[in-house]
């Protein structure tokens, strides 16, 4: 399956890039931004594989790339990166409202 990446999923993206490259450094940075992203490719094969997360909205799943959650959904022949966010945060509030 095709991986697409909605907009707040790479602001996401931009915004732990900064914030680690800022606290801890480039190299630290980068790294985990290829977690992120290697997380999202078994998604490509195995769509299936996140846990499921219906009590926030119906349909959406996740996947952890520690310390960070990805949250996606299967639409159509494409797994969309719905957001990337840091799983020790208030995640049901931040989601609340989700379509």
């Amino acid at each position: 399956m095709r991986i697409a990446w909605s907009t707040e999923a790479n602001k996401d993206l931009a915004q732990i890039w900064n914030y680690l490259a800022r606290e801890a450094s480039v190299a630290r940075a980068d790294d985990q931004i290829r977690k992120i992203e290697a997380a999202c490719r078994v998604l490509s094969d195995w769509p299936m594989a996140g846990q499921a997360r219906d009590a926030i909205m119906p349909g959406l799943r996740a996947v952890v790339a520690a310390p960070y959650v990805v949250f996606y959904r299967i639409d159509g022949g494409a797994v969309q990166i719905i957001r990337v966010l840091d799983g020790r945060r208030d995640i049901d509030a931040i989601l609340t409202g989700l379509t």
